[in-house]
C-alpha cells in the first residue's frame, strides 16, 4: 500500500468514528504499530488529526480532508436519493448530460434508468450504475483513476471534455458557501469540473445539506456560475436565507 493511500485510510478511520487506537489502525491496515505511530505524527503535523496517547482523535473540520468513497456511500443516503430524483426530473429525453463524480451523482444516475439520454461521466461508479440502463448511452471520459474515489482526472479527461457541448452538467461539491462558492478538498478534480461547467448550457449543483455553510480548500467556481441548486430539506434556515439573498435559485427536496 502506498503511503498516501495509507494516510487517507487512517484519516478516514479517525473521522468516521471520532477516534482510533494505534493497535486497531495497524491491524486494519496490516502494518506495524511503529509505522502507524510515524504516520500519526505526520498527519498530526498536517493538521488532519490530533495524536493522543495510544492513538488519535478527530480535529475540527479540515478543508483538505475528503472521505473515501466507501465512507461517503454510507452518508445522507435518503437525502441523496431525493436529490437524485429531483435532478432527473429536469432531464428531457434526447438530452446530453454530464454527471460529476461522487455518491450524489450516482443517486442522479440511479434515477435516470428509464430515460432516453446520453450521459458523459468522470466516475466509474456512475458508469457502472448506468451500464444496464437500456435507453441510456454512456460515455466514460478517459483519464487517471483516483484510487479510493473512482473518479477520472488529468489531461486525458480534460482533453476529452473540451470536445463536448451538453445540455446540463450535474455538479457535485465537497463544500458550498455563498462567499466561497463551490469548493473541493483536493485539487485533482478542479480542472475537470471547470471544463464540464464550460461545456454545459446549464449547471445544476446537487449537494446535500451537510455540504453547506463551509469551504473546502480549492475553489471550483462561484455560485454565480451555477444555474440551480438542488439540496435536501435539512438545509439550515440561515443557509437558505443566504442563498436567497445572493439570488441563487434553489430547490429543497
Amino acid at each position: 500500500m502506498l503511503a498516501e493511500d495509507r494516510y487517507k485510510r487512517i484519516v478516514n478511520m479517525v473521522n468516521l468514528s471520532g477516534a482510533a487506537r494505534t493497535v486497531e489502525i495497524a491491524r486494519s491496515l496490516g502494518v506495524s504499530e511503529a509505522t502507524v505511530r510515524r504516520d500519526l505524527g505526520l498527519l498530526s503535523d498536517r493538521g488532519l488529526l490530533k495524536r493522543t496517547h495510544g492513538g488519535a482523535i478527530v480535529v475540527a473540520e479540515s478543508t483538505s480532508f475528503e472521505p473515501l468513497y466507501a465512507a461517503k456511500a454510507r452518508q445522507q443516503n435518503e437525502a441523496k436519493a431525493r436529490i437524485g430524483r429531483a435532478a432527473a426530473a429536469l432531464i428531457a429525453d434526447g438530452q446530453t448530460i454530464i454527471l460529476d463524480s461522487g455518491t450524489t451523482a450516482i443517486a442522479v444516475a440511479r434515477a435516470c434508468h428509464d430515460k432516453r439520454v446520453s450521459v458523459l461521466t468522470l466516475d466509474l461508479k456512475v458508469a457502472e450504475e448506468l451500464a444496464d440502463a437500456p435507453a441510456v448511452t454512456v460515455h466514460v471520459m478517459g483519464g487517471q483513476l483516483r484510487r479510493g474515489f473512482y473518479s477520472l482526472v488529468g489531461p486525458h479527461a480534460e482533453q476529452a471534455l473540451r470536445q463536448f457541448h451538453v445540455n446540463t452538467f450535474f455538479l457535485g461539491a465537497d463544500a458550498v458557501s455563498v462567499g466561497g462558492g463551490v469548493t473541493n478538498a483536493t485539487t485533482e478534480e478542479v480542472n475537470v469540473k471547470r471544463l464540464a461547467i464550460a461545456a454545459a448550457r446549464t449547471v445544476v449543483l446537487v449537494a446535500d445539506a451537510t455540504k453547506f455553510g463551509h469551504d473546502a480548500m480549492f475553489t471550483v467556481c462561484p455560485l454565480g456560475d451555477v444555474d440551480r441548486v438542488i439540496t435536501d430539506r435539512s438545509l439550515a434556515l440561515s443557509d437558505q436565507e443566504e442563498l436567497a439573498e445572493a439570488g441563487v435559485a434553489f430547490d429543497i427536496v
